[in-house]
């Protein structure tokens, strides 16, 4: 019974110190995270100054065809404002979304809003474009 305690408290003690010896494999692990957070900040605001430069450029194209409508009837300016209105609106609304984003550390969600936001973008960009086609014909 006494060998069996001795034995027991020889466990207890030496089992902690070899669980303090430094990890190979969990330092390396600590520096691929820092390394992986940092190549994802920088990806971050490659996006986001990306995103930020085809907004302004929509902003710049929807200026530009407030102004183009002297040659229309009543009719057809009233639905030319509307549409350049609603197209604006979408503009406006991107722009907010991506000023309220804010980067979360989890991975999987940020990769989930660039795609869903870059989707929308580009199919704002392409409704835009067939716009400004459709209105160079009058």
């Amino acid at each position: 019974m006494l060998s069996l305690a001795i034995i027991t408290f020889m466990a207890i003690i030496i089992s902690p110190s070899y669980a303090q010896e430094p990890d190979k494999n969990s330092a390396k692990a600590r520096q691929n995270l820092n390394e992986t957070q940092k190549d994802s900040t920088s990806e971050y605001q490659k996006f986001i100054s990306a995103s930020e430069m085809k907004i302004s450029d929509n902003e710049k194209d929807l200026s530009d065809l407030k102004v183009k409508h002297s040659k229309m009837n009543a009719k057809e300016k009233a639905t030319y404002q509307k549409k350049v209105s609603d197209l604006e609106l979408k503009n406006n609304t991107l722009n907010k979304r991506l000023v309220n984003y804010k980067k979360d550390q989890e991975n999987a969600k940020w990769i989930a809003f660039r795609n869903e936001f870059n989707h929308d973008l580009s199919g704002f960009g392409k409704a835009l474009k067939d716009f400004m086609d459709d209105n160079k014909l009058k």
